[in-house]
């Protein structure tokens, strides 16, 4: 799975946890006490998890991309060292 699959499900995961969010909203009005105080905790816990998501995916891309221009780098100057001895 690419970089932009992955960014993608992570949006899809966030929006599904905040679907979730708006259809408990409605419930938790109705539950008063522990069960409620614990779904607060758990969504904030999953809203935290889909942020980290989203900064491991930008330091890989990041990673990602100077690997490629190391490799590129290093590709090029090779290359001009096989032909000069030729």
């Amino acid at each position: 799975m690419g970089q932009e699959q992955m960014s993608q499900q992570t949006e899809v995961v966030a929006r599904a946890i905040e679907d979730l969010a708006a259809e408990m909203q409605r419930i938790k009005q109705m539950n008063i006490g522990f069960m409620s105080d614990e779904y607060d905790a758990a969504i904030a816990r999953w809203r935290l998890n889909v942020e980290d998501m989203r900064t491991l995916l930008k330091s890989g891309a990041f990673a990602l991309g100077s690997i490629t221009e190391n490799y590129n780098n290093t590709d090029r100057r090779e290359a001009a060292n096989w032909q000069a001895l030729q």
